[in-house]
């Protein structure tokens, strides 16, 4: 399934784009870096950032693993929340985001990331966006974004997200009862 988001991400950036350039995808959850590798597999740039700097570390670690240390400019990855206000100092032609699933995090959190992703992206870059309810897709079209497309993936019955050792909001803590997931295809406004 990743590589599929991948493979649209790429054909909706490149036909954008003039001339011929590098696609630069960002990723503003990128957890263990899977889209990452995915998008310089493409002959992507990336940038992936993650508020957890285990997951960053972990990242690290697998891009170099498979596509050599960061110097080349290629793929950076880096330790940032992306719910608050920053400037984007990479330009993406795309992103790609699992966002949080609530069960270690505010639920709020992903109206918030896809907020701060409106104010700082340029007007109709692609973006594809994995989620656990088709709720944000609502907060999307309030604040612009245009729907190009959606599903819904099917997750095995006995579907656990692991736990973390940070602290919860209480609400949140509860056993993911979806039995699938919602894969987002849209433009920025």
């Amino acid at each position: 399934m990743a590589e599929m988001i991948m493979d649209i991400l790429h054909d909706m950036a490149a036909s954008q784009m003039e001339e011929r350039r590098t696609i630069r995808l960002l990723d503003p959850t990128c957890g263990s870096g899977t889209f990452l590798a995915l998008g310089l597999s493409r002959g992507m740039n990336v940038q992936g950032w993650d508020i957890n700097q285990a997951c960053v570390d972990g990242a690290i670690r697998n891009l170099e693993l498979y596509f050599g240390n960061s110097n080349n400019q290629k793929w950076s990855v880096v330790s940032r929340d992306a719910t608050t206000p920053s400037n984007i100092d990479f330009a993406p032609n795309c992103v790609v985001a699992n966002v949080p699933w609530g069960v270690n995090t505010n639920p709020n959190n992903n109206a918030m990331i896809m907020q701060q992703l409106k104010i700082s992206l340029q007007p109709q870059t692609p973006c594809a966006i994995i989620s656990k309810s088709i709720e944000l897709q609502a907060v999307m079209k309030r604040l612009g974004y245009k729907i190009i497309g959606f599903c819904h993936v099917p997750l095995p019955k006995d579907f656990v997200l692991p736990t973390s050792k940070k602290k919860r909001n209480i609400s949140s803590t509860k056993q993911n009862t979806n039995s699938h997931c919602i894969i987002t295809i849209a433009t920025s406004p």
